[in-house]
């Protein structure tokens, strides 16, 4: 059944990034690291991230809080609207996205060594992701 193969994808996906070994493994698959990642090509409304990561405006409002605390995101006001508020990356905001995404790379290359087995599992997660969109 194709919803058993979702949830055990997304299972063995939060396993793939983890990133440090011990009792206290930490994901480098966090919420932070995911808006970054939304964040990372144009700036994003809350409302953007919101619906983007099924998450509640008040969880959005103090993950973005931290954020912009930690100089990795900064938010701009409106011109016309000053209500409406516009989040955008920092150059401190790639550089941690680039580490943690690093990091899920290196991974990947230590289990797919051979070029072309590395570019097949490209192609597979590409139609996977093309077979999950629509669900928005």
């Amino acid at each position: 059944m194709i919803s058993e193969k979702l949830v055990e994808l997304k299972i063995l996906l939060r396993r793939a990034c983890m990133c440090e070994g011990g009792a206290a493994k930490k994901s480098t698959l966090s919420l932070k690291t995911k808006v970054l990642y939304l964040l990372k090509n144009r700036p994003l409304k809350a409302g953007e991230i919101m619906s983007s990561l099924c998450i509640a405006k008040p969880n959005v409002t103090a993950l973005t809080n931290g954020l912009e605390a930690e100089g990795l995101i900064e938010k701009t006001r409106g011109s016309v609207d000053r209500r409406e508020v516009s989040l955008s990356l920092t150059d401190a905001g790639h550089e941690y996205l680039q580490e943690r995404l690093d990091i899920i790379e290196s991974g990947f290359k230590n289990i797919l060594t051979d070029t072309e087995e590395y570019d097949s599992a490209c192609g597979t997660i590409d139609e996977i992701i093309g077979l999950l969109s629509f669900l928005g």
